[in-house]
């Protein structure tokens, strides 16, 4: 049988594709350089796992993980938009050049299964935003970050290979992703800085007055999207993913608060420059 492979998998959401593919199971191929995605999050004694360790900048790397698959889900990045904002050539290198990568490998290969990628909401850029909910047709406003900027340009190669050569591709723009395996440090997403804090005795803060919103998706959620995406429905698309439901910073907090069993006492400090005020999808589409 044919595998699916994972690029990716040993990350936060990659972990859970896994484990879905191999609950359904499926085979599964994961493609990982382990520079944020942790071996640990896999069941790496499962025989229907297999394991690569290696980087989609590696042209040789990429071809010999291409050989054989079903169906590719693309989650392999650079995520840090500090990082690349800092070196925005490295994050082209990672999140352009390694996608384009995984697309020419496909094509050379005369691949007939479905090529799954992550994008991001990234892609809707600022002014945008004054529009909610947030909607594919809407983008791109204006593009904040070479990541943003990889991001998009990942759309319109997925779309022109589609065009040109026949690659079925389809496009998943995230929300706000949260869930187990969330890395608490760095930039992980607030749900899970917010939990490791209760959970350690440690204050809080949010920034701002609380009411910035953001549209939250549970991790499994996603995950099944993903394989939903492997059937028939979808080729050519970009769909958001999310609830279509604004929860505020303050309201977050009180809800985490709750499932950690501690006061819901945050500290407010000033708001952040370039954060947004309101975050919300229509995921109409992908319903």
């Amino acid at each position: 049988m044919a595998k699916v492979l994972v690029t990716g998998g040993a990350g936060f959401i990659g972990s859970h594709l896994v484990d879905l593919l191999l609950h359904d199971g499926r085979e599964v191929r994961v493609l990982d350089d382990l520079s944020s995605g942790k071996i640990d999050n896999l069941p790496i004694d499962n025989p229907k796992l297999e394991f690569m360790q290696g980087s989609i900048e590696d042209c040789n790397c990429v071809e010999t993980a291409c050989i054989n698959v079903s169906d590719v889900v693309h989650l392999a990045a650079l995520v840090s938009v500090p990082v690349s904002i800092q070196q925005p050539a490295k994050s082209a290198s990672i999140n352009l050049l390694g996608f384009l990568n995984v697309l020419n490998q496909l094509r050379s290969q005369d691949f007939k299964g479905r090529f799954i990628y992550a994008s991001s909401s990234a892609v809707y850029g600022g002014e945008q935003r004054t529009a909610q909910p947030l909607r594919e047709v809407d983008a791109p406003g204006q593009l904040l970050s070479p990541y943003a900027v990889d991001k998009y340009a990942n759309e319109l190669y997925a779309n022109l290979y589609a065009d040109l050569f026949g690659l079925s591709t389809l496009g998943f723009r995230f929300f706000n992703v949260y869930g187990p395996r969330q890395d608490p440090h760095g930039e992980a997403g607030v749900v899970a800085v917010f939990a490791k804090a209760m959970l350690a005795g440690q204050p809080t803060k949010v920034f701002g007055d609380g009411t910035n919103t953001r549209d939250y998706v549970y991790v499994d959620d996603v995950v099944d999207a993903f394989v939903r995406a492997a059937g028939p429905l979808g080729s050519g698309n970009r769909f958001n993913i999310g609830t279509g439901v604004e929860t505020s910073d303050r309201e977050l907090h009180t809800e985490v608060a709750a499932a950690a069993g501690v006061a819901d006492d945050p500290t407010f400090a000033p708001p952040r420059l370039g954060d947004l005020r309101r975050s919300c999808l229509d995921a109409s589409r992908a319903r």
